[in-house]
């Protein structure tokens, strides 16, 4: 399934436009919800941020809209 926004997209407002997609970013111990750096960084960013695969995430978030 093809993801609303891309890797270089704003993660708080995935997070506000998306509220499906907290479940995923505290699956993977993103601390982003609520996140004063979430206006800043992109998924690519946050990845990087938390050493956690981009591939396997952008998996999970399209996971998320499949439910």
């Amino acid at each position: 399934m093809a993801l609303p926004f891309d890797r270089q997209s704003n993660v708080q407002d995935i997070l506000v436009n998306w509220p499906q997609t907290v479940p995923v970013f505290l699956k993977h111990k993103m601390l982003c919800v609520g996140c004063y750096v979430g206006p800043f960084h992109t998924i690519k960013d946050a990845c990087i941020e938390h050493d956690i695969d981009e591939q396997v995430f952008l998996h999970d978030l399209a996971t998320a809209f499949a439910d």
